[in-house]
């Protein structure tokens, strides 16, 4: 868990995020890209309706900067979907 979110183990430069609902996953998905986080939705047929996901990749280039903000930004929002505590 990063910042109270469910995430599954990774070896690669993909991070799954768990959100487990549909409307919230597409709501913050959209609010992320508002604030200039890149994220992905996966969500049914890949995956059961249930299990959607955020899927971040990291990248070499990114500063801890980024990644402190964008794990700030993804905090607010998750706490404000109710996603994490």
């Amino acid at each position: 868990s990063i910042a109270g979110f469910d995430i599954s183990h990774t070896q690669s430069a993909v991070v799954p995020v768990m959100i487990y609902d549909e409307p919230i996953l597409f709501k913050m998905c959209q609010e992320l890209r508002q604030r200039g986080v890149y994220v992905n939705v996966v969500t049914y047929p890949a995956v059961r309706r249930k299990e959607c996901r955020l899927r971040l990749c990291t990248m070499k280039d990114l500063t801890f900067e980024q990644i402190d903000k964008a794990v700030e930004i993804m905090t607010e929002l998750g706490k404000k979907y109710g996603v994490i505590k």
